[in-house]
């Protein structure tokens, strides 16, 4: 490795073995960023990690190594995995609801919507954020999936949400870095992002002006994160805190989410609570659409044998439960 530059533009940062996480001594810093021709990087050597003192780390710089962009409803990573919207003329009820909540300023600042497995939360999920993305209006996203690294990180999820704010409005990303730049020395930025408290305090609160009209943030999968304790931790200060924001929050109906939301289950003003349930006359739909070509093509035929017939169908839609 080259000598680091010296000189009265630079400052050295003696805590290279800092780790993201206080309660995790095992993992360190990774890169940090690029701060003006300087990279800054982390490791186990001491003082390793270089800050160029006329170009100060953007909230870019300090949140990427918290960024995970594969959590983001369009992202590339879930389009392989095959995220996709509701098919037409399916969960109109549950999709109509939802708008309603989040078209209404006024209206609880969360909704909640649970449903056990396979009743298609996260493609009912998907199809709102991608609605109100097409329509300028959604401020950010992140879908948590189990057993896939960052993406079931909880503690990634507010500096992800923020990290795209912060692209979205100037006002919010000065805002951020204000707020961030407080702090008397990078390493104590570094190890303060890891706290769930400080990040809400320091990274969502600011341009409520821009939010207005773009305040929807869809958090999808909490039951998929590998600590229930801090999603619990999460969706309680989430209730607590006037966040110039409108969560919808996507999970089975676990107990340690009800438990988060216990002190505010009866107040409307702040929560609003649906659930999806089993559908089989959308099952059905999907089955007659998919199927829709093959009759067609049975028709032109001629003299073939029509297949599947109603009772097969039936038979399908009762194998499902109505479930997805």
């Amino acid at each position: 490795m080259s000598a680091p530059p010296h000189g009265p533009r630079y400052q050295r940062i003696e805590s290279a073995g800092q780790s993201l996480d206080a309660d995790d001594s095992h993992q360190s810093l990774t890169q940090i960023g690029i701060y003006g021709d300087v990279t800054v990087q982390s490791g186990d050597v001491v003082g390793q990690k270089i800050i160029n003192q006329a170009q100060p780390p953007t909230v870019f710089d300090l949140l990427r190594p918290y960024f995970v962009p594969d959590a983001l409803y369009n992202s590339a990573q879930r389009s392989s995995e095959y995220a996709a919207t509701c098919q037409p003329e399916t969960r109109c009820k549950i999709l109509h609801d939802i708008s309603m909540w989040a078209d209404d300023p006024t209206g609880p600042r969360i909704c909640w919507l649970s449903g056990r497995a396979g009743t298609g939360k996260t493609t009912i999920a998907h199809t709102i954020a991608d609605k109100y993305d097409s329509e300028g209006r959604l401020a950010a996203t992140f879908f948590l999936w189990r057993s896939t690294g960052d993406r079931d990180e909880i503690r990634k999820v507010v500096p992800t949400i923020a990290f795209q704010i912060a692209e979205k409005s100037h006002l919010a990303k000065e805002g951020m870095e204000r707020a961030l730049l407080k702090e008397s020395s990078l390493s104590e930025r570094l190890s303060q992002l890891s706290r769930l408290d400080y990040q809400l305090s320091k990274l969502l609160i600011h341009a409520p002006d821009w939010l207005v009209g773009h305040s929807l943030v869809i958090i999808d999968g909490l039951d998929e994160s590998v600590s229930p304790e801090r999603v619990e931790d999460l969706v309680k200060r989430l209730c607590q805190m006037n966040l110039p924001l409108r969560f919808l929050l996507v999970s089975r109906p676990e107990d340690y989410i009800k438990s988060a939301l216990a002190d505010v289950w009866n107040h409307g003003d702040i929560l609003l609570r649906l659930t999806v349930e089993e559908s089989r006359d959308d099952v059905r739909h999907i089955i007659v659409t998919g199927f829709l070509p093959i009759w067609q093509h049975q028709i032109e035929a001629k003299g073939q044998q029509i297949w599947p017939i109603e009772q097969d169908i039936t038979g399908l839609v009762e194998k499902s439960q109505g479930l997805m």
